[in-house]
């Protein structure tokens, strides 16, 4: 079956992620090309609606100017490949690396804040208490691994946490969900 969904579109001189040309998908899009060529507009569009209903009935969504709305999430995925992930995996550790040996020094001997490169009532004034009732009783440099992420987390999120993939579809490439912390 050949749908009618992708017919006439030609990228345009901006970069295209699917595309390197017209009618020519980019190796690691391939698959997705093949399928979303059996769909058709309506087919499309129907299942855009279901999963705005889906989300509508599970809450997933935002209010804007009173309204709530589904919150965006598009169907066709953005595939990272091998190579460009390679790049966004190397920043991502870097970045938790750093947060890491932040917030080591801060919750630890609290060179930073002596410096004063941190202000010192930028941590004593937190609403985030708790953190410091953690530090007492567990001691950050006695966390390791997977527990020190979870309080990372914990820490930049409050009681959210990531469930990002490789292949991404939210507008923001990640994905967000509600912890039951009780």
């Amino acid at each position: 079956m050949v749908g009618d969904l992708l017919d006439g579109y030609t990228p345009e001189r901006a970069w295209d992620e699917m595309f390197s040309g017209p009618d020519k998908p980019r190796s690691h899009y391939e698959s997705l090309h093949q399928v979303l060529g059996t769909l058709s507009r309506d087919d499309f569009e129907t299942r855009c609606a279901a999963r705005d209903r889906a989300f509508h009935d599970q809450g997933i969504t935002f209010s804007h100017s009173g309204e709530e709305r589904p919150f965006p999430l598009d169907l066709v995925p953005r595939i990272i490949d091998a190579e460009e992930w390679a790049v966004v995996e190397a920043g991502v550790r870097q970045r938790v690396l750093a947060l890491e040996r932040f917030l080591a020094d801060v919750y630890g001997p609290g060179e930073i804040l002596a410096d004063g490169v941190v202000p010192r009532r930028l941590v004593a004034s937190s609403s985030k208490s708790r953190h410091k009732a953690l530090r007492a009783v567990l001691g950050w440099h006695k966390i390791k691994g997977g527990d020190r992420a979870g309080i990372l987390r914990e820490i930049i999120f409050g009681p959210w946490c990531s469930r990002g993939e490789r292949r991404t579809s939210a507008n923001s490439g990640v994905t967000w969900e509600r912890i039951d912390d009780r």
